[in-house]
């Protein structure tokens, strides 16, 4: 890492800059270069060296393939456009700038100026030698399909893929990142499709938390398809072959935040409690063959979707 003394900042385009870690230790330099605000991209909860000269954003994140980054990407673009439109400097650093912030520069630049990651890259490689993990450089491909927006059912199948891929390699769940799908029940409003227990009749799941799986054999992960609607006609057409029906991990499924690897689902209805399947972040077959990562399935046998047909 260079010296808190040393130049380390480089110009991507106008007023936005890059660097790594130690330059913004050095407030002289950042006074130099006219940097009002900062976009720190670190793994741990160092408070800002400088808060009454700069203006800080801070992101909290480890420079892995399976972190995460893509949740930050709208609110650190709002962060730099809002700075620009003042005639602010944005200075975005990690620790040594060459994944984590380049990142988040990336989806910044794919957004203002509407272009794919590797254009993007291309502009800020001219600047400054960089290299994103694979992760980072995936989660800004899903950024550009997803036109720089992310609703909440696309966050939430997203984080379960990177859950899913943690386990894989770490052999074991993340807890607190892992997103859950609200429970129907609690809903103020009555969803037109819904998936209910059987046995007490309690709501389970909507039309927007199943997940669509084609036809064994094979993989099938959370985030394919994720942006268009769940083909529930398709779920019906399968059920001679299928004997499940899987759902995005909901907040009423017990164990799924507590670290395990796999668990059992049981209806939360008052008194009912019936086992209506099984959720396993390493992954599980249908009776048709396909293999859905992460799985969260429900038996067919112990549920009733209703109002299927849209």
């Amino acid at each position: 890492m260079p010296p808190a003394t040393q130049d380390d900042i480089d110009l991507v385009e106008t007023n936005l800059y890059l660097s790594s870690w130690a330059p913004t230790r050095n407030k002289s330099l950042l006074q130099k270069h006219g940097i009002t605000h900062i976009v720190s991209v670190l793994d741990d909860d160092n408070d800002p060296p400088f808060p009454n000269d700069f203006t800080y954003h801070l992101i909290r994140i480890h420079d892995t393939p399976t972190a995460n980054i893509l949740a930050h990407f709208a609110s650190a673009h709002a962060f730099i456009a809002d700075a620009h439109a003042r005639a602010g400097r944005v200075l975005v650093h990690c620790c040594a700038g060459i994944s984590r912030a380049p990142t988040i520069v990336l989806a910044h630049l794919m957004q203002t100026h509407d272009t794919d990651p590797t254009s993007a890259l291309h502009i800020v490689q001219r600047a400054r030698p960089v290299a994103p993990n694979e992760g980072f450089m995936a989660q800004l491909r899903l950024w550009r399909e997803c036109q720089y927006t992310l609703d909440a059912r696309a966050a939430r199948r997203f984080a379960m893929e990177l859950a899913a891929r943690r386990m894989r390699d770490l052999g074991a769940a993340a807890r607190a990142d892992v997103l859950l799908a609200p429970d129907p029940a609690l809903l103020p409003a009555a969803p037109r499709t819904v998936v209910r227990c059987r046995k007490c009749r309690r709501v389970l799941v909507t039309r927007d938390d199943i997940v669509a799986h084609v036809r064994g054999p094979g993989p099938v992960s959370f985030t394919k398809g994720m942006k268009n609607d769940t083909d529930l006609v398709r779920v019906h057409s399968t059920v001679p072959q299928c004997s499940l029906v899987f759902v995005e991990a909901m907040e009423w499924i017990r164990g799924v935040r507590d670290g395990g690897i796999e668990g059992v689902v049981v209806c939360p209805g008052q008194k009912c409690g019936a086992k209506l399947g099984s959720w396993n972040w390493a992954g599980n077959s249908c009776s048709c063959g396909a293999w859905v990562v992460p799985s969260f399935g429900l038996h067919l046998s112990k549920v009733d979707i209703l109002n299927a047909a849209v």
